[in-house]
Order: C-alpha cells, then structure tokens, then sequence
C-alpha cells in the first residue's frame, strides 16, 4: 500500500519565517540531443505515461530539445517502508548510487541520516540502529552545508540548533564534522590553526580539489557575511580567503554550485529595503576574484531559499521565495551569459529543499510549500547524456590537468561531436 506525502502546516501567508523555515511525486523523462543545455527555455506540457501517444511528427520535432518532459508516476517519496519525515533546511548529497540526506527540521530540528537508493528508489536510516552516546554525532540541526570528499567522505559544517531551555532556533554553530560514507559513522573534525569561521546558517558551500569552500550566511537580518572560507582536507585547517574584484553584497539563504573553478553565487536576503537579491556573481577558486556576471535575457526575480544546480554548463535555479512563494525556476547559459525561463517545471511554489544531480537524473527533496506546510516528497528528472567532450572537459577540469578543456585539438573537437 502506497505510503502519504507527509505535510505540516505553516502559515498560508508566505513570511520571512514560513519561508525559511519559520505534491506530488512527478518522475520527468527527458529526450533531446541538445547536450549543451540543462533545459530547453520552452518546455513541453508533460503528458500521462497511460495517455495517448504523441504523433510521430509531433515527436520529431521535439528531438531537439533536452528538456522534453512526461509524466513517469504519482505517489509519494517512496512507495512503501519508512521514509523521512517532512522537513527543510536539511543537506543532501549523491554517494554512489544514492542520496544522503542529513539533518533539516520542520517543528524542530533533527539530526537523522537518510540514504536514498536511486535504483531501488528505496529510503533507509543509518545510526539509528545505534545506542546513544556509542559514537559522537553532530547537534539537530537546520540550515548548515555538506559537501563530497573525494567519494568517500561527506565535510558537514555550521547551521543552526535549537536552545536547549527556550527550544527556540537561536544555537548557531560552526562545528566541521566528517561522515564516513562507507560506514556512516561520524567524526568531529579537529582543525589546526586559530582560526575558524563565525557560526552562521545560511551560508552555501561547494568543493573543489583538496578543499571546501564556504561563503556568506549569518545569524540573522542584522549579522550577515560575504566572506570566503577556505577548509583544505589535506592540512586540516581553515583559511580566510581575501578575495578582490566586485565584492557581493553581505546575504544569507543564497544559492551557489561549482562551475569549473569558479563558485556561481546568486541571489539571497540581504540587510536592504526589500530583503531579496537577484544578482549574481562568480569567484574564482584560484586566484580569488570575483566578478559580477551581467546576461541578457529575462531575470529570474529576486528571492532567496532556492535551490539550484550547475550542469553542461548551465546555472539552474529552482523555485524560492520572496513577499511569495514562487514556482518558476530559471537557467543561465555560462558560455552566452544569457538567462532563459523554464516553463511548466512543475516544482511548484517551495522554499528550502535540496536539489542532487546523480548522472543523468536530478532530483529534488523536500522543502516548505505554501498552504500545506513542510513535505518529504521527491520530484525527479532525467537528463540526456553529456557528450564525448563534455565528459573530457569534466574530467580535465576536476582533475586538475595542465590542459584548457576550451583548447581541445581540433580533429578531437570533430570527433566528439560527431
């Protein structure tokens, strides 16, 4: 028997709290040979799987677009056995065949550890089998970051807890913990060196080579950051990174990915008038400037608690929230620096979730949706495959090759894309 979506009410009037934190399962299909986009700007109505088939002609013509969508299944996170509760503010991420989730709350915070089986389509608990206290785990907690080491190893740091008298969600944190994704037991990173980021929540971080890189958060409206944390694996010590160029605006609740060796930062809520932003920005991991990206096409509006991914070269920003939930979601072509509207990319209205890509198949968990409160249900598209010279380029770039990807030998280039 299939389980429920579980939901928890918060206010129907979207505030800055309902928003951070204060449907339906969809499974999309995907065709197209367009590899050098994420999404296609103008998206297909998505059709039943038991719905009559389109015309071949129909067909045809949408060949060409990536982002062809068609309804797989309904139902709810997982179709039998447990599963997470609802929640937001919580991290996940892709270890082998799975998803990770850690952490989040919805009345209060928790420090559960999830793995999701792509295959399976299956959830489980970890550590729950063991006794308290018979290894170290990280606080309940909302609003930190996680990222992979090296396949093995999940760096979760800061966010925020609950005040053990008062239950109120004021106990920031900048605690490093490492999880180990084999035997899923935790660790509390001991650092060399006196110095260590502020606590905050808020922040984003992402990895890139030995390291892992945060940047921005705070503790509320009043404490916000636009600094640059360096944490190396190797050395096991923390750096403040002075960066130069166009220095981003002090903002909390933003969204940033990878892109080569560049961390892609966009919007948030800063100390201004309104609240929410809509820039966006890009810090070279190497040498440490940032610059701020100016594309044509139509911005997404300002807003913050989105999620977003970085893929063949496309910054994908999803759903968010500002005076409203919003349900639109958004792409930045990084080559032609020109934004495009995703339409009918039916998240819907959601603040707070977690956005994953495991090969081809991205998949978004959880969050805060107007009216109904917080959720444990999954939306999850798949993606046509990278390209021959994509899959060079990536691994040029992770690896660090004395190599520009964008030099490729032309005879090679041909190949490729043949």
């Amino acid at each position: 028997m299939a389980s429920q979506v579980m939901m928890q009410a918060i206010p129907t009037s979207p505030t800055i709290e309902s928003l951070t934190g204060g449907h339906m399962v969809q499974d999309w299909t995907l065709e197209g040979s367009d590899v050098n986009k994420v999404m296609s700007p103008a998206v297909q109505c998505m059709v039943p799987r038991a719905a009559e088939k389109e015309p071949a002609e129909k067909k045809e013509e949408e060949e060409g677009r990536l982002f062809t969508q068609q309804v797989e299944g309904v139902g709810s996170s997982k179709e039998s056995g447990p599963a997470p509760s609802p929640r937001f503010g919580h991290t996940a991420i892709v270890h082998e065949n799975s998803m990770v989730v850690f952490g989040g709350r919805n009345a209060r915070c928790n420090n559960e550890l999830w793995v999701y089986n792509f295959i399976a389509k299956t959830w489980r608990e970890c550590g729950a089998e063991v006794p308290c206290g018979a290894f170290d785990k990280p606080k309940a907690r909302a609003g930190h970051t996680a990222v992979v080491v090296n396949n093995k190893s999940m760096f979760m740091f800061g966010g925020v807890a609950e005040h053990p008298t008062t239950g109120a969600h004021s106990r920031w944190l900048n605690d490093l913990w490492v999880l180990d994704l084999k035997t899923y037991r935790w660790q509390l990173m001991r650092t060399k060196g006196g110095y260590i980021p502020t606590k905050r929540k808020g922040h984003t971080s992402v990895a890139y080579k030995n390291s892992m890189f945060i940047f921005g958060g705070g503790q509320d409206d009043l404490t916000l950051n636009n600094d640059l944390w360096e944490f190396n694996y190797v050395i096991k010590k923390w750096v403040s990174r002075r960066y130069t160029g166009h220095i981003p605006q002090e903002r909390m609740y933003h969204v940033s990915a990878l892109h080569e060796n560049k961390m892609i930062i966009f919007g948030g809520r800063a100390i201004t008038k309104n609240g929410f932003l809509n820039d966006i920005f890009e810090i070279n991991l190497q040498r440490f400037v940032c610059r701020q990206i100016v594309a044509s096409g139509p911005t997404p509006s300002p807003r913050m608690c989105s999620t977003a991914i970085c893929h063949n070269g496309v910054f994908a920003v999803f759903t968010g929230g500002s005076f409203a939930y919003l349900d639109d979601s958004h792409q930045l072509d990084l080559r032609k620096m020109e934004w495009s509207k995703i339409d009918n990319f039916c998240f819907g209205g959601r603040t707070r979730p977690t956005t994953v890509r495991w090969g081809n198949t991205i998949l978004t968990f959880g969050g805060c949706v107007e009216g109904n409160g917080y959720v444990n249900d999954y939306v999850e598209v798949h993606l046509g495959p990278l390209s021959l010279q994509q899959c060079l380029k990536r691994y040029v770039i992770e690896n660090g090759l004395e190599l520009n990807p964008d030099e490729f030998p032309e005879t090679l280039i041909n190949f490729t894309e043949s």
